[in-house]
């Protein structure tokens, strides 16, 4: 009797053929340390970090512009300064005599200034202003005071002619008024500095010659500071 032919299953074998060829799995990538939650801290440091500079940065800007300031304000203090020394040094002193400048007055009339004589000329910088209205209207009250001493009364500002007579006849000034809007007549009695008119007092004797200068006058002590003056000469 034959033997039986015993049949062998190769499945298994060629499974196992295939698994053996599949390449080996390699092992999962270890995950990265999350990094967002670092980044943030890092970048909320930064974000401190930044706004302290900027405050620093402004800070140094504020402490500069008020250094630059600061030397700006000087500086324009000492050329202020040179300017008032410069213009003391051109200006007509104590016994001069009033050189020939023709100004216009109230009535838009010619006015010769060297024609100035027993005369006081207060200066004054805008007419019809709390000031001014003290100051001129002062000289108003002292009128008769200093006509009994012989001298007449002047005022004199950059103010156009029809400003000072509308000034004059608003308030019933009974003295002339002369106009120097460039401030020639100004300048030469010491009195314009800076583009502006000191409030002055100038007293000029019968002969024509400087007697008193008074610069930087306050306006309720001008008119009896120079009638004062008037009656020491």
């Amino acid at each position: 009797m034959a033997p039986k032919e015993v049949k062998v299953s190769t499945e298994g074998s060629r499974r196992s053929t295939r698994i053996k060829e599949q390449p080996p799995k390699s092992a999962p990538a270890p995950k990265p340390a999350p990094k967002k939650r670092a980044a943030e801290a890092s970048g909320s440091g930064a974000s401190k970090k930044t706004k302290a500079e900027k405050e620093a940065e402004n800070e140094a800007e504020k402490e500069a512009e008020k250094e630059a300031d600061d030397a700006d304000e000087l500086a324009d203090d000492k050329e202020e300064g040179a300017e008032e020394k410069k213009a003391e040094s051109k200006a007509l002193q104590v016994g001069d005599a009033i050189p020939s400048i023709t100004l216009k007055n109230e009535n838009d009339e010619d006015f010769d200034v060297s024609t100035l004589k027993s005369a006081v000329v207060f200066l004054y910088p805008k007419a019809n202003t709390p000031g001014c209205n003290k100051q001129a209207c002062a000289f108003r009250d002292a009128d008769v005071d200093f006509k009994a001493l012989n001298y007449a009364i002047y005022g004199l500002s950059t103010d156009t002619p029809s400003a000072q007579l509308k000034w004059k006849t608003k308030n019933a000034f009974g003295y002339s008024f002369i106009c120097d809007p460039k401030r020639t007549f100004i300048s030469l009695l010491g009195a314009g500095v800076g583009g502006k008119t000191k409030r002055s007092h100038v007293v000029i004797g019968p002969d024509g010659k400087i007697t008193h200068i008074a610069l930087g006058v306050k306006p309720d002590e001008s008119s009896k500071a120079a009638l004062e003056t008037i009656k020491t000469l």
